[in-house]
């Protein structure tokens, strides 16, 4: 980059860092020269006014006429300014007025900033001019919108601004359109100039307001006589309607010179006024301030219902980025009262613009915070809200959060609408509780009430019968009935109520009685089975019973796949000695087996002995011969 553009763009930042008003841009940080770069901040801008005044497809770059009228008082404010001080911008164009993230429009460009104290009028030369030439074409001043008086008459002075302002306001009622192009050439400027101002007057001027015909008519004069000033030009009653009139007492600096008094009376007037501004128009200018004006809790039941209204038209995302993060800091705020009562009032709305978590995160501590509220108006209003939230809230915040504070509610507070309210609110929580949270936390709250008002018997009465479906047997039986028939006997309660307590007390003893009489009759019948099943089991075979008349032993009835009857007889053949001579009662001692090699036994497979399957003759075996028959354990 040439010195020339280095020195111009230094002069520009430098210029703006000087000059400090509310509507010209902030520099935040000033310019630093690094090895190859230069840098810079300001504040944070969103468009320029070349943008914004051409008809643009997205919503948030539209202008509707009062923001319009709102952004031409600034920059008219930003001239006053200068012109206060004997400077003059000289280069006032679309691309030297931009917007920042509130909807204000700022003057910046300043690099032919010149002061009027320096300056002969009669030196025939341009601020800068000699040096202009030798810079690219986007740095030289925009001929389109040049004061043919500063061009051609080489004559400096704030009437060259507003012939600027006024081509801007020209191209503001004209969809963008400017009323002649001169490609940067003052021999075209001066060329137009010639039959000037009927070239002004397109085919739509007839359609324009009297009052914006009468503004461009004395704005764009080819002299500099029947131009406004910058203070007269902030008079103008086109510029002041009621809805400018209220952008204006917005603003920060107006907002914080009124007492007290005054901005109630504005944020009461204020609501009615909301439907005759544009949606894009509240979000980006009524919105911030409102906002920003919740620093004062006192004002806070006043601008609530003006910033709810706006926030019906947000997304999801914009309301948990710009709304909910300036009001979480005044959920727990308990005075004035107000506040947290048109909060609660916003439940649906809170909930319709925030993701379940951030509703149970952010949003939820509201109620809890007027839980303690210290004004039952404020604790019935929260309660109010419990059943409808149910649904939407997961089970383990209902039963780790809620549960217990709507228990410490209900058993410290005197109160008896919030006691009946606060049985409402677990009448409605028992589906999303489970059998634990019932027996531990529930169900002793409820034993401890000791308020005999008939409200709140009744109301308990409405929660025992809600839990008749969620409780075991021995619970209804040893807790519901006792409970329900002290509460019964309260002398407090008509005959109406009465009844509604004995008919409970009959239907649930009745379920009891029939759940009673259903396990009684299922134990006896798994008795009666269990000994039906125990007479049909198979006894153990005796070894006696494996053994057949004949001596052999049956091995299929041995292992029990077959039951085998033996007769009296067949055991006293069994024991009946083969000879008439009794059996000698000494033992056998085997004789050792004889040398040599034995074949194997009858019946022997892989190291398992089993009885040969062939007839056993019964007769006495050679005491002298070793058999393996005399090793058979089974014999």
């Amino acid at each position: 980059m040439r010195t020339k553009e280095i020195e111009h763009l230094k002069r520009d930042v430098t210029t703006l860092s000087r000059l400090r008003h509310p509507c010209i841009l902030e520099v935040v940080e000033p310019l630093e020269e690094c090895r190859s770069s230069y840098l810079f901040a300001t504040e944070h801008v969103v468009a320029s006014s070349h943008e914004l005044l051409q008809d643009s497809a997205d919503p948030a770059h539209q202008l509707d006429e009062v923001e319009l009228q709102k952004g031409f008082l600034q920059l008219a404010r930003a001239l006053d300014f200068l012109h206060d001080a004997k400077l003059v911008h000289t280069n006032l164009t679309s691309m030297s007025v931009v917007m920042n993230a509130k909807g204000d429009w700022k003057l910046c460009g300043c690099a032919y900033l010149t002061s009027l104290a320096g300056v002969q009028s009669d030196s025939g030369r341009w601020a800068y001019e000699e040096e202009e030439h030798a810079l690219p074409e986007v740095m030289r001043r925009d001929m389109d919108f040049a004061d043919p008086v500063y061009v051609i008459d080489r004559r400096v002075g704030p009437y060259n601004d507003m012939y600027s302002l006024g081509i801007l306001f020209y191209m503001a009622t004209h969809h963008s359109a400017k009323p002649y192009q001169t490609y940067g050439s003052a021999s075209a400027l001066s060329a137009y100039m010639e039959d000037w101002p009927e070239r002004m007057y397109s085919s739509t001027w007839s359609l324009l307001e009297r009052d914006v015909q009468t503004i461009l008519t004395r704005l764009l004069s080819r002299t500099e006589t029947p131009r406004y000033t910058a203070k007269a030009f902030l008079d103008l009653p086109y510029l002041n309607s009621m809805l400018v009139r209220v952008l204006k007492f917005l603003e920060r600096e107006s907002f914080a010179a009124h007492s007290r008094t005054e901005k109630v009376q504005f944020l009461r007037g204020m609501y009615k006024m909301l439907p005759q501004f544009s949606v894009p128009l509240m979000r980006r200018k009524l919105l911030p301030n409102l906002l920003e004006a919740t620093s004062d809790r006192m004002l806070l039941p006043y601008i609530l219902p003006n910033v709810f209204y706006i926030a019906k038209n947000l997304s999801q995302i914009e309301f948990t980025t710009t709304v909910l993060v300036r009001l979480e800091p005044h959920f727990c705020v308990h005075e004035p009262a107000q506040s947290q009562m048109l909060l609660l009032n916003q439940t649906d709305l809170l909930l319709s613009k925030t993701t379940q978590k951030d509703f149970q995160t952010r949003v939820m501590p509201l109620l809890y915070s007027a839980f303690d509220n210290e004004h039952v108006a404020v604790q019935e209003n929260a309660l109010q809200r419990i059943p409808k939230l149910c649904g939407t809230l997961d089970y383990t915040h209902v039963k780790d959060i809620l549960l217990p504070k709507l228990t410490s509610l209900f058993s410290k507070t005197k109160t008896l609408s919030v006691k009946v309210t606060s049985l409402i609110c677990f009448h409605a929580m028992i589906p999303m509780l489970d059998k634990t949270s019932i027996t531990d936390v529930l169900l002793p709250t409820l034993n401890r009430i000791k308020t005999r008002e008939p409200s709140v018997m009744v109301g308990s009465l409405a929660v025992f019968e809600a839990l008749c479906d969620k409780v075991d047997l021995e619970t209804k039986a040893t807790v519901f009935l006792p409970r329900l028939w002290i509460m019964a006997m309260c002398p407090l309660l008509n005959e109406m109520q009465f009844g509604r307590f004995m008919r409970a007390i009959k239907d649930i003893g009745q379920g009891v009685e029939q759940q009673q009489l259903e396990r009684l009759r299922e134990a006896k019948h798994l008795q009666l089975h269990t000994e039906e099943q125990a007479s049909k089991t198979i006894a153990p075979v005796p070894l006696n019973a494996a053994i057949a008349s004949t001596g052999d032993i049956d091995l299929e009835a041995l292992v029990g796949h077959a039951r085998y009857e033996t007769s009296v007889h067949a055991m006293d053949d069994l024991f009946a000695p083969d000879s008439a001579q009794p059996r000698s009662k000494s033992p056998v001692v085997p004789p050792p087996p004889p040398s040599g090699t034995l074949a194997p036994p009858p019946g022997w497979s892989g190291g398992l002995l089993v009885p040969d399957s062939g007839p056993r003759s019964k007769t006495p075996r050679a005491a002298s011969k070793a058999q393996w028959h005399d090793f058979d354990p089974l014999l």
